[in-house]
């Protein structure tokens, strides 16, 4: 048997994605379609606030709390920043 299959990552408007899935790597300040049930539609969009930003690139919590604002904007906004887990990977296959 294969690796198991990602879920498909749906992209409902310019970045804004449905909550399941892989977001896409290049997308800053994405937004995510969660279902709710106090919406008529049964759906919110919401943006993903700092922290689960920084999850993403796997910034432990001690160091997010160390971060001001501004440079936890610019960890987000720098396009060749790369996951701690695949940088740990990398160096350990090395």
């Amino acid at each position: 048997m294969g690796p198991p299959a990602r879920p498909p990552t749906l992209e409902l408007e310019p970045n804004v994605f449905y909550s399941s899935g892989i977001l896409p790597w290049l997308s800053h300040h994405p937004a995510v379609v969660c279902p709710d049930i106090f919406f008529l539609t049964g759906w919110y969009i919401r943006s993903l606030p700092p922290d689960e930003q920084l999850g993403i690139l796997d910034i432990p919590l001690q160091v997010q709390h160390l971060l001001s604002p501004e440079d936890i904007t610019d960890v987000w906004s720098d396009i060749q920043a790369i996951p701690v887990n695949c940088l740990i990977s990398v160096y350990d296959a090395i």
